[in-house]
């Protein structure tokens, strides 16, 4: 990783350089008036002597002049000073090749730049700071020093999910293999195309989203109780509204079945288990009290509305829409601790699990383990990231389903997740579109050698 604050500045101090050189900037601490700001002596100085032979009044490179900087009119002077905050923190500047100044040179410097734009709330560097983008710039000195005593921790968040999850959660409402053609459906959830690690949890839901769901939802609704449908005579078997589109599962859930079978209106017992098992396959938990009673309510007046059929069809919908099945959530819950940190619950601690080193759900042994009780410590975590490491056939798929062609096939592997990572990471994800030989596509496969206390990764080369 980059860093920014490291002890590579060499550079004499200014305490040792001459009274001449002070004489010479003394300028720029002068005490203004008016509007003009004052530059401290200390600022002045390293300025004077790093910038001054590119941005001075005989040559401005960038269009940057820093020896009249103190009598620019503020909008002007803001723009310079986020410039230089810029170029110092990311030790753009000085060049490499020219005298670079001292880490506590530097930090006078910064603190000074810092100060100035937080007076008129101009930092467009902190702005920056604040995205995710720029976790990578973390000082790698201060990170490690052992300086830094504070307990780690992430807020408490919903972060939505990648676009391979939303895939599996759709497949997942069915219970199908995860090869089923999704035909209908539109992947809602798009991350950038840009070097870097791109799933951050500062995405929320919005208007696009909605209306990209709403087809999905009727989409995977009537698919879910087609085989009823058919079974009561409502549509033919061979009955597809898009040819294209024929795929179906061969059977609906019972809870469901029954309600459209049925010739009266459903009892309350059905139609609450219709609910709690639409919540089951969307979801994966139950419905609590204050939802069960809610839509326990909705549905008897879809029903009413629109006969059993389509009332229950109108509840599967609503609960597919629910924004949870777009989230994962970290929460916490319990009491704090004694750092005012909460843990992640065991539900949510299998999230964070299953999503680390793949994209399906939690399996069943892990979801056993969290109802249990039995996710609660390092070593539960450990026991279970271990074992779905060494799980060769759970996560098994291809590293990159997007690139399969006449002439080019992806790579399977037991765990495409952690490809993902490195290619995210080193910027492989654009790599077809840079080479473009359809016989040859290289590619890193890394496996899982042992599970010990840490996780060693070999990488050999296809």
């Amino acid at each position: 990783m980059q860093h920014f604050f490291h002890s590579l500045f060499t550079s004499p101090r200014i305490a040792s350089r001459s009274l001449a050189l002070v004489v010479v900037v003394i300028g720029y601490a002068l005490p203004s008036s008016g509007a003009e700001m004052v530059v401290p002596k200390k600022v002045a100085e390293i300025i004077q002597y790093y910038c001054s032979e590119c941005h001075d009044g005989a040559e401005q490179k960038g269009d940057i002049r820093l020896d009249k900087i103190h009598r620019m009119p503020l909008t002007q002077r803001l723009t310079v000073l986020n410039k230089m905050q810029e170029q110092i923190y990311f030790e753009q500047m000085p060049p490499k090749k020219e005298a670079q100044p001292e880490s506590d040179e530097q930090k006078v410097v910064l603190d000074w730049l810092g100060a100035e734009l937080k007076k008129h709330n101009a930092s467009e560097l902190e702005d920056k700071l604040r995205d995710y983008d720029y976790g990578n710039f973390v000082s790698h000195k201060k990170l490690f020093s052992g300086k830094n005593k504070e307990k780690s921790f992430t807020p408490a968040r919903r972060w939505l999910i990648r676009p391979e999850v939303f895939n599996q959660r759709v497949k997942g409402i069915f219970g199908q293999d995860r090869r089923m053609n999704l035909f209908g459906v539109t992947n809602p959830l798009v991350l950038p195309e840009r070097s870097g690690v791109r799933d951050y949890d500062t995405t929320v839901l919005d208007g696009g989203h909605l209306l990209i769901m709403l087809s999905n939802a009727e989409w995977i609704s009537y698919k879910q109780i087609r085989a009823a449908r058919v079974k009561n005579g409502e549509l033919k078997a061979n009955d597809f509204p898009n040819p294209k589109d024929r795929w179906a599962p061969s059977t609906t859930p019972k809870a469901f079945e029954d309600i459209i079978l049925k010739k009266g209106n459903p009892t309350k017992d059905e139609i609450q288990v219709a609910i709690q098992t639409q919540f089951k396959n969307v979801l994966q938990r139950s419905a609590n009290e204050a939802e069960l009673n809610r839509y326990i309510g909705l549905t008897e007046s879809f029903i009413q509305l629109g006969g059993n059929t389509e009332g229950l069809r109108q509840m599967l919908v609503s609960v597919i829409l629910e924004s949870e099945f777009l989230y994962r959530l970290e929460f916490g819950e319990g009491a704090l601790d004694a750092h005012g940190r909460r843990k992640l619950s065991p539900r949510e601690a299998s999230y964070a699990i299953a999503y680390a080193l793949g994209d399906r759900n939690p399996d069943p042994q892990l979801i056993t383990a969290a109802e249990e009780g039995r996710l609660t410590t390092k070593a539960d975590y450990h026991r279970e990231v271990t074992r779905l490491l060494a799980d060769k056939k759970y996560y098994k798929g291809k590293i990159d389903p997007t690139i399969e062609g006449k002439q080019t096939r992806s790579l399977v592997v037991s765990h495409p997740r952690l490809i993902h990572f490195f290619r995210d990471f080193f910027g492989y994800t654009n790599a077809l579109r840079v080479f473009k030989d359809s016989v040859v596509v290289p590619t890193v496969i890394l496996t899982v050698e042992t599970l010990r206390p840490r996780v060693a990764l070999s990488v050999r080369r296809i």
